[in-house]
């Protein structure tokens, strides 16, 4: 990170923003927290701050994220970057949303007690009627008569077998405002029926409350006998709110009964069980989401890595494959999430490299890691690699060339490619061969000037390597050499045969005809 300057995501991040059930971690956490830093940070917030969107790029030296495997000269990094050696950059996106902060501004959940008056004011909160309203709706769930019908009543809830599961929504259900009341249409007389809970209401307010006094009979019109009653309740320094609770919520003997009576208090209001509804809206929600990779370190003994000219990185600089592992999240609501679909490539930095000092380089897309000590792949155990070996396989790559000759520019080469590679512990082993009926054309000598110097043609290339060692080589085809090798002054054709060896030295052979 040379002439580049972060801020420190402790800067961003303090200790006391943490909550206190990490406080046993935070001089650790410090100190990790002063080694990291951040980029390219985003925040954007609704007007009531209940919704939340964080972006930023966390920046680390790859040598804390390094793990090195021992006895192997591979190493495993997480995320490095791909435009610069030695740091690791891994996006994180957060969203969080607390719908409760739309209703109550200043909710303190580490206050919140979770019991039945509890779940009750926070619903309370939520409702947008007038006491009126909440008190016909109280009425006809707890005062029991002769005049419903079953389908008039409420469902009642067992609390207990409730699936409690929330998801995040755009925005949570609205209350109903306007709670209609259709008393079975038998009865003629709506009058009476309203009349009959709030004289039964007003009868258990004079057992319950010695302050509350009021006259009786009550008015005949309900919304008269409604207007009376809260008023009386007034005088008396009580509300509808508490009394309902005191009443007909609270069972001192049975949380589970109070609970039952909230959500069938609440049901005509919110059309779904008010108690998910309360604890969907308490919970804030949390995503977090992070794209990761993995880079795998070569050791210079197996891969030299080259640059996009195919020439030799210097240094200490090895090749760097890179995994692309996935996205990576984590929901307060579901849990955690991963995608373990793995593809290999290599790193931008190290675009191909060089088999040993062979000449030969190599490229691919997709390959298989092993990093067990105790078993191996398949394809590890097939070519007779020990149970420790570590390293990967790759079922095809593309081979090319940077020691043995130059591209020849008048003719279009066969590919060639590499099959069943391993490369890792005991060297690589796998098979290079030219396409079937291809020919590889080479020349040798100045690159300006076709006239000097010699080429070959092959079309046979077998090579093949066993642990590191080059165990077989079938290279045939033919050599040209330039007009005045023989008496006629044209050019000439010889048969030949090629061996590269260990070293990357290579001999033609002229074939004995």
């Amino acid at each position: 990170m040379a002439d580049i300057y972060y801020p420190l995501l402790s800067d961003l991040i303090t200790i006391d923003q943490l909550p206190e059930g990490l406080s046993f971690i935070s001089d650790d956490l410090n100190a990790l927290l002063s080694k990291i830093y951040y980029r390219n940070f985003i925040a954007e917030y609704s007007a009531n701050e209940s919704v939340s969107f964080y972006d930023l790029d966390i920046v680390i030296l790859t040598e804390l994220l390094k793990l090195d495997i021992p006895g192997t000269g591979l190493a495993l990094t997480l995320n490095p970057d791909s435009a610069s050696m030695g740091q690791s950059i891994i996006p994180v996106t957060v969203n969080w949303r607390w719908d409760l902060l739309r209703y109550i501004s200043d909710f303190n959940l580490l206050n919140f007690s979770s019991d039945s008056n509890a779940y009750f004011n926070l619903l309370i909160d939520f409702f947008t009627g007038d006491d009126k309203t909440f008190l016909r709706t109280a009425l006809y769930t707890f005062i029991e008569d002769d005049f419903s019908t079953d389908d008039d009543q409420n469902s009642d809830y067992d609390f207990t077998q409730t699936d409690t599961s929330t998801t995040i929504q755009e925005d949570p259900p609205a209350p109903d405002d306007s709670v209609e009341f259709d008393p079975d249409p038998d009865y003629e007389d709506e009058c009476i029926i309203e009349t009959y809970y709030l004289e039964t209401f007003v009868a258990d307010l004079k057992q319950k409350y010695s302050s509350f006094i009021i006259s009786q009979p009550l008015n005949d019109d309900p919304d008269t006998a409604y207007d009376d009653v809260t008023a009386a309740l007034l005088a008396a320094n009580l509300d509808v709110y508490s009394v309902v609770v005191d009443l007909y919520i609270v069972d001192s003997t049975s949380l589970d009964n109070s609970l039952n009576n909230i959500k069938n208090l609440f049901y005509d209001l919110f059309k779904k069980d008010a108690i998910d509804l309360a604890k969907e809206i308490i919970i804030p929600k949390l995503i977090v989401t992070s794209e990761l990779s993995a880079g795998l370190e070569i050791p210079r003994s197996a891969l030299i890595p080259l640059d996009s000219n195919n020439q030799v990185i210097p240094g200490d600089v090895k090749t760097q494959l890179i995994f692309d592992i996935g996205a990576f999240s984590f929901d307060s609501t579901s849990g955690f999430g991963f995608d373990n679909d793995l593809s290999l490539s290599f790193s931008p930095i190290t675009p191909k490299a060089q088999i040993g000092n062979t000449g030969l380089t190599l490229s691919f897309t997709n390959a298989k890691l092993d990093v067990s000590r105790t078993t191996n792949i398949p394809e590890a155990d097939a070519a007779g690699y020990p149970v420790d070996f570590v390293g990967l396989y790759v079922q095809q790559a593309s081979i090319g060339f940077n020691g043995f000759g130059q591209d020849d520019t008048t003719n279009v080469s066969a590919s060639l490619t590499a099959t069943n590679m391993l490369i890792g512990t005991g060297g690589i082993s796998g098979t290079i061969k030219l396409e079937d009926n291809g020919i590889l054309y080479r020349r040798f000598g100045p690159a300006d000037d076709l006239t000097k110097g010699f080429s070959v043609e092959l079309d046979t290339f077998e090579l093949t390597f066993k642990m590191g060692t080059i165990v077989s080589s079938n290279i045939s085809g033919k050599l040209k050499l330039p007009g005045g090798f023989q008496s006629g002054g044209g050019p000439s054709e010889i048969d030949i045969d090629v061996a590269i060896k260990d070293s990357g030295d290579f001999s033609i052979t002229a074939k004995v005809v």
